[in-house]
């Protein structure tokens, strides 16, 4: 998949407008389209600021990940819960994985 449509679609999938996304990068609406549309090409910088506004693993716009999930960075300090909280984080992820609009498509 192209860099454009990679932009692209991590947005709409996210339902984030250009508009909303351009002003997180600090950036205009119109450079935006041009990135999503192929005729420029964002640097590496403006790379780096996408995969942290949508918490994206730094590998996701090389080729080798093509075809995989982005990986979110995700750190969970489960030691500053109590026995409630960890209950309640245990069944919220026991709802997530008996779900299959949230499980990948194999």
């Amino acid at each position: 998949m192209k860099l454009c449509e990679k932009l692209k679609n991590e947005r709409l999938s996210r339902k984030v407008t250009q508009t909303a996304l351009a002003s997180k990068l600090g950036i205009s609406r119109s450079t935006l389209s041009a990135w999503e549309s192929g005729k420029r090409t964002p640097s590496v910088e403006f790379l780096r600021k996408y995969a942290e506004i949508f918490s994206l693993d730094s590998n996701f716009f090389s080729e080798e990940k093509q075809n995989s999930y982005p990986l979110i960075k995700t750190t969970l300090d489960l030691t500053i819960l109590n026995y409630k909280g960890i209950k309640k984080m245990q069944e919220f992820y026991e709802t997530l994985i008996n779900n299959e609009e949230y499980l990948k498509k194999s």
